[in-house]
This record gives C-alpha cells, sequence and structure tokens, in this order.
C-alpha cells in the first residue's frame, strides 16, 4: 500500500468511526433546546419569506450560520425530509461533524507532520462525550468552528512549486530556530493554489465571525500569521494585503446591512431614524456587558461551567474529564516544548486555544456550550502529548509490544469515559417533546393561541406531515411574548386570558421563575396539566390555560 492510500486508508476509517459515533441515536439524545429552535426558526424565516427571524431581527448574531442551514434545507428538500425539522438540522450537524472531524485531523497532521498524533486527535476529538452532546445540536458555535478550521488549514497550507522541493506546509515555516534560519528552498514564488488558498482563508475566517461573534477572539492570531508570513518572505505582501481586504470586506456586509436598513445606530444616537426599533450598535453593547461574573469566583459562569464540563451535574450528566482536564493540561506541557525544545510549530495550537480560553475566562456571560470551539485545539494538544510520550516509550525502553501495548493502555481513560456517557448512545430525551408536539397538535383548534417551547416552532408554524399539513399561526415561542412588543401587544393584548395551551419544559418552568416573563407566568399560573410526558430525565407538558 502506498504512503497516500495508507492515508486515506486512515482518514476514512477516522471518519466512519466520528459517523457512527455520532449518528447512532443522535435523533434521541440530547433533548432539543431552545437555541436550537431559535436557529432553525430564523433559518426556515429566511428560506421561505427572506425574513432573517420570524420575529423582528434585533442583530443577537450575525446570520450567516442559519442562513447556512436554510441553503442546507434547499438542498434536502425542505425542513422536514428526514422527519421532525430538528432532524433535518442534526443531520445537518452529523455532516459538520465529518468536515470538523477531517479538519482537526488534517490540521494535526499539518502541524505535528505525526500521523499518529493526527489519529489518536481525530478519534478523541469524535468520540467525546462531551463532544458528541455538544456537537449533535444545532448551534452556530459547530457551524463557526468548521468555518474557523477551515480557513486555518487554508493559511496554512503552502504547496511548494518547484519539483526539487519536498511538499510542505506553513506551519514547517514555525519550526525554525530562534536566530530564524529558514530552509533554503521556501523563498520561491508561490503557487496560484497557495495564493488563492490565502486569499480565500480571510473571507472564510470572517465567515466565521459572520457566524458567531465569539471568533472574532481569533482576529490577532490571523493577523499576526498572515504578516508574519509576508515579513519572512513565505508569501508576497500584497497576497496578505488582498487576504486582509477581503475579510474585512466580507466582515464589513453586516454592519453595512445594518445601515441599510437604519438599524446600525444607537437609538439614542441623533443619527438613528425615528422608527428604529432595533440596534446593531446597541445590541452589540447588550451582548458585551453581560456579566458572568469574574472567573475564580466560586458562582462564576467559567467555574459553574468547567465543573460540569469536568464532572457533569444533574440536568447535564456528560463531562469529560480526560479530554477537557487532559487538554488543559497538556497545553502547558505544549508550551513547555514550544520554549525549551524550540518547537515552534506548537505555538500553532497554543495560542488558539489560549485565545480562547480569555474569552470563556474575561467574566463576560457564557454558556455550557461554549467549550466547542475549544475541543478541536484540547484534542490536538492531548493528541500531542500522548504522541510523544507514544514515541519515547516505543524509542527508550526494552519492554515488548510497546507500540501495541500503549495505545490500548492510552484509551483505557477514554473508554471509562464513554462507558460513564453511554447515555449519548443509549438515551431517549427527545420523545417526550415529540409526543407532547403530536397531541397538542391534533387536539388544539388551529385558530388557538400557544405559548411553545422553540424546538417545535417549525413544526407548528408550517405546513407538514406532523400538523396534517394544517399549520398553527398563533403558535409563539413564550419568550417573545414578554420580550417583543409586536407580539406582547399585536398578537395578545397584554392579557393572559388570550392563551389557550402551553406547551412546557423545565426550560419554560425556569425562566418563569426568574420573574421576567409576567404574561407567560400568568398564563401557567391559570393553567393545568392535560398530559406529562416524562423519559430518561426530559419531561414535556401539555398545559390548557382555564380562563
Amino acid at each position: 500500500m502506498t504512503p497516500k492510500r495508507k492515508q486515506y486508508t486512515i482518514l476514512l476509517s477516522i471518519v466512519l468511526i466520528a459517523l457512527l459515533a455520532h449518528s447512532v441515536n443522535m435523533n434521541q439524545f440530547p433533548f432539543v433546546d431552545n437555541d436550537e429552535g431559535t436557529y432553525l426558526s430564523q433559518a426556515w424565516s429566511w428560506a421561505t419569506s427572506g425574513n432573517l427571524a420570524p420575529y423582528r431581527y434585533w442583530y443577537d448574531h450575525a446570520p450567516a450560520g442559519w442562513i447556512l442551514i436554510g441553503i442546507w434545507s434547499f438542498l434536502t428538500g425542505g425542513f422536514f425530509s428526514f422527519g421532525w425539522s430538528y432532524e433535518s438540522g442534526r443531520m445537518f450537524m452529523l455532516v459538520l461533524q465529518i468536515i470538523n472531524t477531517v479538519l482537526v485531523y488534517a490540521l494535526t497532521r499539518r502541524i505535528t507532520r505525526s500521523d499518529q498524533a493526527a489519529i489518536v486527535a481525530g478519534l478523541l476529538f469524535s468520540l467525546s462525550p462531551l463532544g458528541v452532546y455538544f456537537h449533535r445540536r444545532i448551534l452556530l458555535d459547530n457551524i463557526m468552528v468548521m468555518w474557523f478550521l477551515l480557513s486555518y488549514y487554508l493559511l496554512l497550507y503552502s504547496p511548494t512549486s518547484t519539483k526539487t522541493s519536498p511538499p510542505q506546509s506553513q506551519s514547517k515555516y514555525f519550526t525554525a530556530s530562534r536566530k530564524n534560519t529558514l530552509p533554503q528552498y521556501y523563498k520561491r514564488i508561490l503557487s496560484k493554489k497557495t495564493i488563492l488558498f490565502t486569499l480565500l482563508s480571510g473571507v472564510l475566517f470572517a465567515i466565521a465571525i459572520l457566524t458567531k461573534e465569539s471568533a472574532l477572539i481569533f482576529v490577532p492570531w490571523f493577523f499576526f500569521i498572515m504578516g508574519y508570513l509576508a515579513i519572512k518572505k513565505y508569501q508576497p505582501y500584497l497576497v496578505a494585503l488582498g487576504s486582509i481586504v477581503l475579510f474585512g470586506i466580507t466582515l464589513s456586509t453586516y454592519p453595512l446591512f445594518a445601515y441599510s436598513q437604519g438599524e446600525l445606530f444607537s437609538l439614542d444616537s441623533p443619527r438613528a431614524p425615528d422608527d428604529a426599533k432595533v440596534s446593531l450598535v446597541d445590541t452589540f453593547k447588550y451582548q458585551t456587558e453581560r456579566s458572568g461574573g469574574f472567573f475564580l469566583t466560586p458562582g462564576s459562569d467559567f467555574r459553574i461551567y468547567l465543573n460540569e464540563w469536568l464532572v457533569g451535574n444533574h440536568f447535564v450528566p456528560i463531562f469529560d474529564p480526560w479530554l477537557v482536564g487532559g487538554g488543559l493540561l497538556s497545553l502547558g506541557g505544549l508550551i513547555f516544548l514550544a520554549i525549551k525544545k524550540q518547537a515552534a510549530r506548537y505555538w500553532l495550537i497554543i495560542v488558539p486555544a489560549l485565545l480562547y480560553l480569555f474569552f470563556l475566562m474575561r467574566g463576560g456571560i457564557i454558556f455550557n456550550f461554549y467549550i466547542i470551539p475549544l475541543l478541536p485545539f484540547l484534542s490536538m494538544a492531548l493528541a500531542v502529548m500522548i504522541d510523544r510520550a507514544w514515541t519515547y516509550l516505543v524509542h527508550s525502553t526494552s519492554l515488548q509490544y510497546t507500540n501495541i501495548l500503549f495505545p490500548g493502555i492510552l484509551f483505557i481513560p477514554l473508554f471509562l469515559v464513554m462507558l460513564q456517557g453511554k447515555d449519548v448512545w443509549l438515551a431517549n430525551q427527545t420523545a417526550p417533546q415529540r409526543q407532547a408536539a403530536e397531541l397538542l397538535m391534533s387536539t388544539a383548534p388551529r385558530e388557538a393561541t400557544l405559548l411553545i417551547e422553540n424546538y417545535a416552532f417549525v413544526d407548528f408554524r408550517a405546513a407538514n406531515m406532523h400538523n396534517n399539513y394544517s399549520p398553527f399561526p398563533n403558535a409563539h415561542f413564550y419568550w417573545k411574548v414578554d420580550t417583543d412588543p409586536e407580539v406582547q401587544w399585536g398578537a395578545l393584548n397584554n392579557d393572559w386570558r388570550t392563551v389557550d395551551y402551553l406547551l412546557n419544559l423545565p426550560q419554560m418552568a425556569a425562566d418563569i421563575r426568574s420573574g421576567n416573563l409576567p404574561l407567560t407566568e400568568a398564563a401557567f399560573d391559570n393553567s393545568t396539566v392535560i398530559h406529562r410526558f416524562e423519559q430518561d430525565g426530559m419531561y414535556t407538558e401539555v398545559r390548557r390555560v382555564e380562563k
């Protein structure tokens, strides 16, 4: 078998493992949360009406992520081609997981030039129960990671243009000594493919930011690498400048769109139109000012979710101390190797991971799924340390079968974590959600006003086989009832008695307890349970409002 065919065989094996780990039980676990429903509803709105949201779009996130979901619906024949709307979305997440697994493998191999490290990184990324739990969810973070990893790979891609030069990557440039002694064969004219990939890298990085704004944290590193490659003459200045210009042009489409709608400037600004209801600047301020507490404080978001990622909790019993804890410790080991061993290429893994860790620890609000962009780099870091330990034992000990025994011993912790996280492949948390939605669709009049969790918004509002092709035009996401004046007053006249039914999950009950949803709370308090469906730690209630 040729080396190239061997490499493709290995990659195909990893892809099949990732496919199996992600797809088995993906439509049953985990439950479908409101964020997933939100992005599906916005994708449906864009795909069917051209609007960026079914309600007033308030610039909570840039729209590239759900536009891509809308494109997926066009390519696959609609939002119900795979069953419920969330099942279509999760099928798309499966495709993204395969792409991201390939990118983790390819980036690790390009940076470390080690097949072993690339294999381990791909397996860690695809088999982690914590990763599977979040990667199945229809979240903008998963889409952003794809764009960022692809951009990163293209930026580090640089095939030589001469037949006498061995094929290398731009990650090789970071292995130069502290005196920056460079191999002579790198000082050459770049191929057209390299120039194209470098320019495309800037565009894709901007799309990553337009998918989820947290990718902004990587901007300094992106510009640093681009400048470094230009200064060291690995690529012409014009190519680097062109990539940055394309990045800026692509990114500017978002504020330009807001400006074209008269929704760019703060509502307090004299430049804002008199009839403006929302503002990109105001929403950006609101998002950046939301506090999650100082990261060392026991009650801070970071401490709470770090504990959840490491040991889990009663609501999210899926965790992975092997990848999260081992990956964080491995970052320290990589920093030591990068400094002491002059292995500068490891900074290509270290810096993005540290930048995103800073984002998580900055004191702003975070949620449990915010770890998603960190998982690829934790997988790479842990894989590198495992690879170096593996190589050391094989070459420095006289023990027989070390090359066979070490991988088995290595994956014992991963196996134990997978055993603990078996609910990922066995539990069924979406059954109560489907059953409750089916009951409400079969019993409620089509003109009834429903306050629902967002997981089934598209299934209620769009004609499909689940509602017998007769939609519910007055089904509303409960959060909008108290936060969107057009719904609160226009649709419900600010009166809980206009509500007929509620579709209640634990999230609705928790939000009601917060005291910020008075209209929803009043409807809830004056309702009775028609039926409660419950399975594997998740429940869904159908409630009738008594007027």
